[in-house]
């Protein structure tokens, strides 16, 4: 970005496709730095989601150069344009392309928006399709996860096409499962399954989050896309009540006047790049307090300095995730705490 363009705020909408493509050339650059990241991201979330899509292409090119703390905002990009686009066919190509990231979490994460909003479903099959005649053994494999992932929403005349696929790649296991379980997929649409009654382990993982129902939780992130939804899992699954901070002084003027009225939250969830107050600082202060030190909390956070991470740990905290992870690990973390465990460091 020129020098001028710094000083352009940060929620005033790209103009035109040339100032917005330039600016998302930036992400390729080796001394591009998470708050120019955070910019253009910001001012491309504030753009036209119809209009943005032909460069999202140009995001997700240099999508393996980002550094961990920038990879979030390109995520709430891709939901800004599902959510609100009225036309969302052109997002397939990139997401596409994050379904065959080498990153497990990147993957997980685009085939989830592909199989999980109904209109993508038939274009995600075509670009599947066209994956599997591709010589890149990595690309096959890719569109063969794309549609295991869209199951019974494909098409049944594609069944043959992947028999025979699987027969011509015998020796690529994983590729062969996949396709052979989206044959059972489709076909099992015309045969209704009997009902099933709840598993043990499905009781016993409704008996624990019951253990929830009512708890009280602070949840301290600056990302208002990500506390959200954060906030709407906690309260749907697990019932709790939610509480939030966008700021690390937000956060401690919040746990001070809990502690006053005697209704301390009985966990906190704290992100460590934070404004006002980093999140190390606001750690430090609830576990420098007799009154607060025991409450159990988890931090979430992309910082990599393995220094912070030590003295974090150091601190008392029950558990760390790093960004970018999965809210399922958020949910085991905290049953695994319930359970007495320190819960495991995702990497």
């Amino acid at each position: 970005m020129s020098s001028n363009e710094v000083e352009i705020p940060d929620d005033q909408p790209y103009k035109d496709l040339h100032s917005a493509r330039e600016d998302v050339r930036i992400f390729a650059r080796p001394k591009t730095t998470p708050a120019m990241i955070k910019h253009v991201c910001s001012r491309l979330m504030h753009s036209d989601p119809d209009y943005i899509q032909p460069i999202l292409r140009n995001v997700l090119d240099n999508f393996d150069n980002l550094i961990t703390e920038s990879i979030e905002p390109v995520f709430e990009i891709i939901e800004h344009v599902l959510k609100n686009s009225s036309d969302i066919s052109k997002i397939i190509p990139p997401l596409s392309i994050l379904a065959g990231n080498r990153s497990i979490d990147v993957r997980e994460r685009a085939t989830g928006y592909l199989c999980s909003v109904g209109p993508l479903a038939k274009p995600a099959e075509d670009m599947a399709m066209g994956c599997l005649r591709n010589n890149d053994p990595n690309m096959r494999l890719c569109g063969a996860k794309i549609l295991y992932s869209i199951g019974a929403a494909c098409s049944r005349s594609i069944t043959r096409q992947l028999r025979s696929a699987a027969q011509r790649y015998k020796d690529e296991r994983e590729f062969c499962a996949l396709l052979v379980g989206t044959v059972k997929r489709i076909n099992s649409v015309d045969t209704p399954l009997p009902a099933r009654q709840p598993s043990s382990s499905s009781l016993r993982l409704r008996k624990v989050f019951s253990a929830f129902k009512g708890k009280k939780l602070l949840l301290v992130e600056d990302n208002s896309v990500l506390r959200e939804t954060i906030e709407d899992m906690l309260k749907t699954k697990l019932e709790v009540n939610v509480l939030t901070a966008g700021d690390g002084r937000q956060a401690l003027n919040t746990i001070s006047a809990l502690e006053s009225a005697n209704e301390l939250p009985d966990y906190i969830i704290l992100d460590l790049k934070i404004p006002e107050v980093n999140g190390v600082h606001v750690l430090n202060s609830i576990k420098s307090k007799a009154e607060t030190r025991n409450i159990p909390v988890i931090v979430i956070t992309a910082v990599a300095d393995e220094r912070i991470l030590n003295t974090i740990e150091l601190m008392g905290i029950v558990a760390y995730l790093k960004k970018p992870f999965r809210l399922n690990d958020l949910i085991r973390a905290m049953v695994s705490n319930l359970n007495g465990q320190t819960a495991a460091i995702n990497s």
